[in-house]
């Protein structure tokens, strides 16, 4: 049996707003970009293994902003930030082999929960950081905030809302 290695990396977001005790999805999931600063890093990693890469977790942190300048892959912060750093507040990994294919996928999913009130404002952009530190250049993915028709848009947010993000990644 041959075995050849390919290896990708695409995220998606989906937005979710809780008021009270009242979870409602706020936009459909949609793709991030990858920025050439995470792939740089994940290439200089002496180790890489599934759902872990080098022990530091590429979805450390997220933040949200309120740029609604095109991301490009050599951003290496948000156009406008808001608010800074929701740590992960939940993490799964799910790893499944199709013996037909002779294929590998991991996917991982994470949640990033706001504290409520802590996203007051329009958010157009958002982002997922990578690393240990909490430096704000170490931006993995940036995508603006999209509608069910994949369009730009943007979202209200007050302080009694809390902003929970899930962020999955196919890697």
């Amino acid at each position: 049996m041959k075995f050849e290695q390919k290896v990708g990396n695409a995220g998606y977001f989906q937005l979710f707003k809780k008021k009270g005790e009242v979870l409602e999805s706020i936009t459909p999931e949609f793709k991030n970009l990858i920025t050439d600063g995470y792939l740089n890093w994940l290439n200089q990693q002496s180790s890489v293994s599934v759902g872990d890469i080098a022990g530091n977790n590429p979805n450390a942190r997220c933040q949200v902003g309120t740029s609604s300048k095109t991301p490009t892959a050599g951003d290496t912060g948000l156009g406008s930030p808001l608010s800074f750093n929701s740590a992960r507040s939940n993490i799964t990994n799910t790893t499944s082999y199709d013996e037909n294919a002779d294929l590998i996928t991991c996917t991982t999913v994470t949640t990033f929960t706001f504290s409520q009130g802590a996203v007051v404002g329009n958010v157009a952009e958002i982002g997922v950081m990578y690393g240990a530190t909490s430096n704000s250049t170490d931006l993995k993915s940036r995508t603006l905030v999209k509608d069910v028709n994949g369009n730009p848009t943007t979202i209200s947010l007050t302080e009694d809302d809390q902003l929970i993000v899930k962020y999955r990644d196919w890697e």
